[in-house]
Formats: structure tokens, sequence, C-alpha cells
């Protein structure tokens, strides 16, 4: 009987947990029109862009996605393409490895705000915080 006690226990505890990893990666999936662009130093100075294009999410696994970014700020243009792993079992914290066109890996990734239509994103690398706030395309 304990045991029974303690396999249930445990199946209400994981299953809720993928159901949220689930949902997360469902709204996530597709692309997302950037709608602003800012940056935040290290000293605590914020930079907006003026910016245009989309960021968009694929479906891999369950713990997995695809990710790539298309946008251009002033004179310069952004083209990356990686895979991201989520972090968390909410899905709302994640790590991206971005590998093309140079490799590098942005460690500390976190979804502020998720709905169908509406998307705000911060990834953070060893100078910059990056935010995204993003409408589904």
């Amino acid at each position: 009987m304990k045991i029974l006690t303690y396999i249930l226990f445990i199946l209400l505890i994981v299953a809720p947990a993928c159901n949220k990893l689930k949902k997360t990666n469902r709204l996530l999936s597709g692309t997302w029109e950037i709608m602003s662009y800012r940056t935040l130093n290290l000293s605590g100075m914020t930079e907006y862009h003026n910016v245009s294009g989309s960021i968009t999410f694929g479906n891999s696994t369950d713990s997995t996605f695809t990710y790539s970014e298309d946008f251009q700020t002033g004179d310069s243009a952004v083209h990356q393409v990686g895979i991201g792993k989520f972090q968390s079992e909410s899905g709302h914290e994640y790590t991206i490895d971005i590998t093309a066109p140079i490799q590098k890996t942005f460690h500390d990734c976190s979804i502020k705000i998720l709905t169908k239509d509406d998307l705000k994103l911060e990834h953070r690398d060893n100078q910059y915080t990056h935010i995204f706030v993003l409408k589904n395309d």
C-alpha cells in the first residue's frame, strides 16, 4: 500500500510539470515579430534599438527546440540559428546554443511573458541583457 501511495504521489508531481513544459513549447512554437529590442549593459545603461525582423521557435522534443533570429538593427543584420534547451519544469528558463554563423551560447535566458499573442524574452551573455518584446506573426 505504501508503494502504491508513493507511486501516485510521484505521478501527481511529475505529470503537471510535463504538461507545463508541453504548454510552453506549444505556445512558443512559431514565428514571432519583434516589436522592440533593447540591450542593458553591466553598468545598467540601456540602449534602445530600431528593429525589424523576427524570431522563430520550432518544436524538436519536449525539452529542446530549434531557434532562429532574423532581424536588422540600424546598419547591422542578425541571422543566427541554434538549438534551445529548457532548464525548468515550466519551460520559462532555457539556454540557447547558437550554431551558425558563429558558435556561442546564451546560458541565462528566460521567458517573462508568454501568451498566444505576446512574448517577452531576456537573453544574457557576458556583456549584455538582450530584451525582446514580440507579437505572434
